[in-house]
């Protein structure tokens, strides 16, 4: 039986044929921890772009790196501060916009066409191809490409250096050989140029466009932990139309997720708010890209959504009694907001692909919290903020209210959805209040009714009702 196993084999197939198949499966199992297809924490994070979307360059390392700042720094509530007005001069003046290079001018070109051609080869459309292919060199060109794989934070490599892949080097890619004449006899170059002259104005638009492009891309990262989700794309138009020259719409004819998320992956996480800052120095971004600087980072938002909510209560003239029975876990989740957002890059879920090791722990009251100790305070208030944005929604409809700015907050609804009668009461609460003079003994006997009286830290997960 098993010598006619053999024969079979050897009958059907050459012996060089079956080798490469048992080394390609026997290569799948045995991967290490590098192993393409074996789970990676960090990958999973960042995600992974498809070999055949990986940016190619040439001679990487004669351009130069984004600037050296501590990523800590950029975390901080003033960091503006540092990087507009006097400080901005200051800082101009040791990091340039861009440095005068003919032969890096040539290699940009040249970086473009590359990742043009093998774009065409994936697929892309014309257009979204050239998009892509120019962000990638003008970012290069700018200096937010960190050319070791450490200093970009990942493990994996999303680039090719095509001067190492292909083989022989075409002579007019080489050193001393970079001249236009020459540089215009290669196919891959003259290829990339041609379809440039068929959207004469593109080129324009995407230099133009290079700098807000990577100011929303990091922005949405920062805010919620990914690059491109097809649920983002409301969120991206409103921050396109409010950063974008004219107030325009995003052109229907470029990919979008090709744009905020193949053009940049490879970039790494942590030249993001290096660069945007470089840059909000330089005055490359808008106002209203730099007012989301503000934003609070993703991982922690059940604590950042439930102070902004809390600020939104504080309009209502029965605060003051809700406060009295809460202030212990208000003023926790107020001041953990605080250290929070002044720590915005370590606090991260992905600290680590911003070159920082991630806070778990907070200290509030002078008393150290982990996170999942804050959660329950959270869950305590939770109700309550779930239960405005769900009236705010019905009184919206009556066109008695506006509709509450956190209503699409889920961070908060799952710590809400603890507690899904508290919330059903809180909304007929409400309801009432409408109904009747909102005088301090009314409401304070209201939310004495609703609300549990939770006054030391052993009761904060807890559903006991004062009596």
């Amino acid at each position: 039986m098993r010598s006619g196993l053999v024969n079979y084999y050897l009958n059907i197939e050459t012996m060089t044929d079956w080798t490469a198949k048992f080394t390609n499966v026997s290569a799948t199992l045995a991967q290490d921890e590098n192993g393409k297809d074996v789970y990676n924490n960090e990958k999973a994070q960042f995600g992974y772009l498809e070999t055949k979307l990986r940016m190619y360059h040439l001679h990487v390392n004669k351009f130069p790196s984004p600037p050296n700042i501590d990523i800590k720094t950029l975390g901080k509530t003033d960091v503006l501060d540092n990087y507009t007005g006097d400080k901005a001069k200051a800082y101009i003046a040791n990091n340039p916009y861009l440095a005068k290079d003919a032969d890096l001018d040539a290699l940009a070109v040249i970086i473009a066409a590359l990742n043009y051609d093998n774009l065409i080869k994936a697929k892309l459309e014309e257009k979204t191809a050239l998009t892509v292919a120019i962000l990638r060199a003008r970012w290069i060109r700018l200096g937010a490409f960190y050319r070791k794989l450490d200093d970009r934070r990942v493990t994996y490599e999303e680039t090719i250096d095509y001067g190492s892949t292909v083989g022989v080097l075409p002579q007019e890619f080489t050193d001393g050989n970079r001249t236009a004449a020459n540089i215009g006899k290669n196919v891959i170059v003259q290829n990339y140029v041609t379809a440039l002259e068929k959207h004469p104005d593109l080129s324009t638009w995407v230099i133009y466009h290079a700098e807000i492009i990577w100011g929303i891309c990091e922005y949405l990262f920062r805010t919620r932990g990914h690059h491109y989700k097809d649920s983002f794309i409301d969120l991206i138009q409103r921050l396109w139309r409010s950063n974008s020259s004219g107030n325009e719409e995003w052109p229907n004819d470029i990919a979008m997720v090709h744009v905020f998320r193949t053009s940049i992956h490879p970039f790494g996480i942590k030249a993001r708010p290096i660069m945007l800052y470089h840059w909000i120095a330089h005055g490359k971004i808008p106002n209203s890209l730099m007012i989301r600087t503000a934003g609070s980072p993703n991982g922690v938002a059940f604590i950042t959504t439930a102070n902004a909510g809390i600020g939104v209560l504080k309009t209502e003239s029965w605060y003051n009694n809700l406060y009295g029975l809460y202030k212990e876990q208000i003023d926790a989740i107020e001041e953990a907001a605080t250290i929070i957002n002044n720590s915005k890059y370590e606090f991260h879920l992905s600290a680590n692909l911003y070159g920082t090791p991630r806070l778990m722990k907070i200290t509030v009251a002078g008393k150290e919290k982990t996170l999942s100790e804050m959660e329950a305070i959270v869950g305590v208030i939770a109700p309550f903020i779930q239960a405005y944005v769900e009236w705010s929604k019905e009184q919206a409809k009556a066109r008695t209210a506006s509709v509450f700015s956190f209503a699409n907050a889920l961070a908060l609804a799952k710590r809400a959805s603890n507690a899904p009668v508290m919330t059903i009461k809180v909304v007929s609460m409400l309801n009432r209040f409408v109904e009747f003079i909102e005088d301090a003994e009314n409401s304070k006997d209201l939310i004495g009714q609703v609300f549990p009286a939770i006054t030391s830290e052993a009761e904060v997960a807890g559903t006991v009702v004062k009596k």
